[in-house]
């Protein structure tokens, strides 16, 4: 490879996780105009240069907005490969006490962070216009992981509106705060009905 060129190699996940209708026709990935992909599984490399400094701000701007859709499109296909692969119950080999473990061992997720991505994956199996935005890449994993605390089928519209235009920050609070009165309710009729018990 020539001094003068800096050759990038694309992330395997620009590869072997993104959907197939991501890369265009001829092979490449639709983001750079010069990008060879190696159906073989070998490797894909693109000419650009994001160190570039002739390159706008507007540029990064855009390649870095367009490749966060492409990672929540991603992160989207991948929940729904776990989620299918526990109710299948493929962890059971007798090594990983749950599919949290066969996670940490697995793919190198830490067990309580693979427990909640595991409790995301199937939430969205019941949020299909939730799930469908990821899957086009319009929600990011934290406002995911923050809605599907408190979604249901009867306010999934309401909640996929607020996801769409508000911040994850902005997202994640609002929900918080929605589940704190709930399980204070929860925690004060169980102490109810706990004294009046004889």
């Amino acid at each position: 490879m020539g001094a003068n060129r800096a050759t990038v190699i694309c992330a395997a996940l620009h590869f072997s996780m993104f959907a197939p209708d991501m890369h265009l026709a001829d092979g490449s990935c639709g983001t750079h105009s010069a990008c060879t992909l190696a159906v073989s599984g070998v490797h894909m490399e693109c000419s650009a240069n994001p160190s570039n400094p002739r390159r706008s701000l507007d540029d990064l701007e855009a390649e870095i907005t367009e490749l966060a859709g492409h990672l929540n499109a991603a992160h989207h296909r991948w929940l729904t490969l776990i989620a299918e692969f526990d109710r299948r119950n493929g962890w059971s080999d007798g090594a990983c006490p749950s599919c949290a473990h066969w996670l940490n061992f697995k793919c190198g997720i830490d067990v309580g962070a693979a427990r909640e991505r595991l409790r995301v994956a199937h939430a969205l199996e019941k949020l299909p216009k939730i799930s469908a935005a990821m899957a086009r890449g319009e929600l990011s994993y934290s406002k995911v992981r923050a809605v599907t605390r408190i979604a249901n089928e009867a306010i999934e519209d309401t909640l996929l509106m607020y996801a769409l235009h508000g911040t994850a920050q902005h997202v994640d609070g609002w929900c918080e705060g929605t589940v704190a009165p709930r399980k204070h309710r929860n925690s004060r009729a169980k102490r109810a009905s706990t004294q009046d018990e004889p």
